[in-house]
């Protein structure tokens, strides 16, 4: 896969750069990667010159150089070398429809410019856009059917202490997923929410579940029997669709990964009810989305969200577990990511 970042492109990063002439500026920096393969090159500047008025390449033209482009590539291109065509497809279409981002309370005007951070200094900024005095933050995302997962690490990093220490139960989850890696932070969590399950604080196993820092695939094989006994009532009342691959993991001496991913959706399951759409809320406020897509012609789509875009009526957030227990991968799999929040 081709490095497609801001970063791997010269003159483009940590640097205040016209909207208007980015264009050019990004053109020149594509010319001087020798790594580059031509059919590559060749669709990113069109990509770039489409993006900034869609009447200077024809959609005809642009399919021509995109079926060239391999898979892995066109994935870089909607993951990363998006973050260089949003400022341009953002002042393109305010061209022609002020009225959208006057509604969004965005700024864009000729004058604007772009500025891409070179380091993670920004949680969830990708890139800003400054109009005179004002500032808009953005984040990239890849435009999906399924909404973006938002990243329990950014919202902690970018909510103010005010909703942080208004929620304190579930700043607390969110922190600790922050803190913790993929796998061991939803056992953790759940070690804390342990007291909220039937049939648990009765098992002689409890006490030293709840008293659990860390953990390993170790920490469960000492007692491989009694530790089943005692997840068996979790699976049981929060994993039932899943056990058979629950057993599977076990049986294979696995016991860290089924444990971590058991606690992944009942951590989501024991929380779905608690209050995170106010950390969502005042995500969106600081910072506006701009998910992008490839469609199958090499042209592009995309739409902008924020706090005052369209919301789904009395819409919801909840933790969300994507990891998941693979024969013959338990291990890279169990902790592919981290809980998120999605509605």
């Amino acid at each position: 896969m081709a490095k497609l970042k801001p970063q791997d492109f010269s003159g483009l990063v940590n640097v205040d750069l016209k909207i208007a002439a980015a264009p050019e500026k990004i053109i020149a920096s594509i010319g001087k990667r020798k790594d580059l393969s031509v059919a590559l090159s060749n669709y990113l500047i069109k990509l770039v010159l489409y993006s900034s008025d869609s009447r200077t390449v024809t959609k005809i033209e642009l399919g021509k150089f995109f079926k060239k482009v391999d898979a892995v590539d066109k994935s870089a291109i909607q993951k990363d070398f998006s973050e260089l065509l949003a400022p341009i497809i953002l002042l393109s279409e305010s061209k022609q429809n002020a009225a959208k981002f006057t509604k969004l309370n965005l700024q864009l005007s000729s004058a604007s410019q772009m500025f891409i951070p070179a380091a993670g200094n920004y949680p969830l900024v990708d890139f800003m856009i400054k109009t005179g005095q004002i500032q808009n933050q953005y984040s990239v995302k890849t435009l999906q059917k399924t909404t973006n997962t938002l990243k329990a690490g950014d919202i902690y990093k970018t909510v103010s202490s005010t909703t942080l220490n208004k929620y304190p139960e579930e700043t607390a989850i969110i922190k600790m997923i922050h803190e913790n890696d993929a796998k061991l932070g939803p056992i953790l969590i759940l070690s804390k929410l342990a007291n909220k399950i039937k049939g648990l604080h009765s098992h002689k196993m409890y006490r030293e579940f709840t008293k659990l820092r860390t953990a390993n695939n170790q920490t469960f094989s000492k007692n491989a029997v009694d530790w089943y006994s005692f997840f068996e009532i979790i699976v049981d009342a929060h994993y039932l669709g899943g056990k058979a691959t629950f057993d599977k993991a076990w049986k294979s001496k696995f016991y860290y990964d089924a444990i971590t991913v058991l606690a992944q959706y009942t951590v989501a399951d024991i929380t779905k009810n608690m209050k995170w759409t106010p950390y969502v809320h005042e995500v969106q406020k600081i910072v506006t989305y701009f998910k992008f897509g490839l469609n199958s012609d090499g042209s592009f789509e995309y739409t902008v969200v924020n706090s005052l875009s369209e919301q789904k009526t009395k819409q919801s957030f909840r933790l969300r577990a994507k990891s998941r227990l693979k024969e013959g991968a338990w291990s890279s799999r169990s902790g592919q990511d981290k809980l998120g929040i999605q509605p």
